[in-house]
C-alpha cells in the first residue's frame, strides 16, 4: 500500500510539471507510441490525434493503453469521411480514467533533499478520489496535389476529479507535405487551451511548436521530431513483410518498442513505452483498425 500511495504522489508530480498532463498530447497511435510518440502520419484514421488525415478508407479505429503499470487507462477512437474530393473531416474520442487515485499533494513534507521517502509521508492528509477526462477532437484537413495537407483541431474536453469539474477548449494547426520519399509535417499544438474548473481556477497548456521529418526507402521508415520544449524523438519501422512490420524508437531517452500486424479487414499494432522518468515506468499500448469496404 505504501509504495502505490508513493507511486501515486509522483505521479501527481509528473502530472503538475509535465506537458503530457494534457490528454491530447499522449499518442493515439500504437505505431507512432512505438517510434518514439512521434506526431507522424500513419496514412489511416489511427494518427487522427497526431496529424492530419491523407486519405480515407472508410476504417474505424479502436486503442487502449495502459499507463505507469496499469495506474491509468486511456482509450481512443477514430473515424473519417470524405466531406468531399478534397477534404477529409475526422472525429475521435478519447477517455482517461484512474479508478482508484488518492490525493496527496498535502501528503509530502520534504525535509529539503527532494526526494519522496516513506517517512516524509503524512497519511492523514491523503484522500481518495476518481479522475477521469473525456475529450473530442474535430479534424478538418484540406488536400492540395494530393501530396500536401492542411489540417485544423478543435479540441473540446470535459474532466473531473472527485467533486471538482472543468471544461476545456484547445486548438491546433498543422501542415504535411509529401516529396518522392521525403515527408514534411510542421505544426503548433495548443494554440489557444484553457481548462476552466468550477472552484474558480483556469488552467492553461503550453504551446508546442513542432517540426518532423520522415524518410522513406524500401522497407525502412525512418523519422526525427523537435519542439520548442526540448524534446527530441526519433523512430525506425522495418517491414519485414507486407502482413508485420517492427518498430523502434526513442522519446528523451525513454525507450519505446512494438510491431504491426495488416490484413486486409483489419490492423493490430501493439507498442511498449518505458519511462526512465518515474519507477512506474510501464506502458502498453494495443490498436485495432477495422477496415470496411470503401463505398465512396
Amino acid at each position: 500500500m505504501k509504495t502505490k500511495l508513493i507511486s501515486l504522489l509522483l505521479l501527481n508530480v509528473f502530472f503538475c510539471i509535465d506537458y503530457s498532463n494534457n490528454i491530447y498530447s499522449i499518442s493515439s497511435s500504437s505505431r507512432n507510441a512505438a517510434l518514439g510518440s512521434l506526431k507522424t502520419s500513419s496514412g489511416n484514421i489511427s494518427s487522427v490525434f497526431d496529424a492530419p488525415l491523407e486519405k480515407n478508407e472508410n476504417n474505424f479505429y479502436f486503442s487502449y493503453s495502459s499507463e505507469f503499470n496499469g495506474y491509468i487507462d486511456l482509450f481512443h477512437l477514430g473515424y473519417g469521411f470524405n466531406f468531399n474530393s478534397n477534404t477529409i473531416i475526422g472525429f475521435g474520442l478519447v477517455f482517461r480514467g484512474i479508478d482508484e487515485g488518492f490525493y496527496t499533494s498535502e501528503a509530502w513534507n520534504d525535509n529539503g533533499n527532494g526526494y519522496i521517502e516513506i517517512e516524509e509521508i503524512d497519511y492523514s492528509q491523503i484522500n481518495s478520489f476518481n479522475d477521469s477526462e473525456l475529450g473530442l477532437l474535430i479534424s478538418f484537413n484540406k488536400i492540395f496535389n494530393n501530396n500536401s495537407v492542411l489540417c485544423y483541431k478543435i479540441k473540446p474536453n470535459y474532466h473531473t476529479i472527485g467533486s471538482y469539474n472543468a471544461f476545456g477548449l484547445s486548438f491546433d494547426i498543422s501542415y504535411y507535405k509529401r516529396l518522392n520519399n521525403n515527408s514534411f509535417l510542421i505544426g503548433i499544438n495548443d494554440i489557444f487551451s484553457q481548462k476552466k474548473w468550477n472552484y474558480s481556477f483556469t488552467e492553461k497548456f503550453e504551446r508546442r511548436f513542432f517540426l518532423n521529418y520522415m524518410f522513406n526507402f524500401k522497407k525502412i521508415l525512418f523519422s526525427i521530431e523537435l519542439d520548442n520544449l526540448s524534446n527530441y524523438k526519433a523512430g525506425i519501422e522495418y517491414k519485414v513483410i507486407n502482413l508485420l512490420s517492427l518498430r523502434l524508437g526513442n522519446n528523451n531517452s525513454n525507450l519505446s518498442f512494438g510491431f504491426g500486424f495488416n490484413t486486409n479487414f483489419l490492423d493490430i499494432d501493439y507498442a511498449f513505452i518505458l519511462n526512465n522518468n518515474l519507477f512506474i515506468n510501464e506502458s502498453h499500448k494495443l490498436d485495432f483498425i477495422f477496415k470496411f469496404k470503401n463505398n465512396s
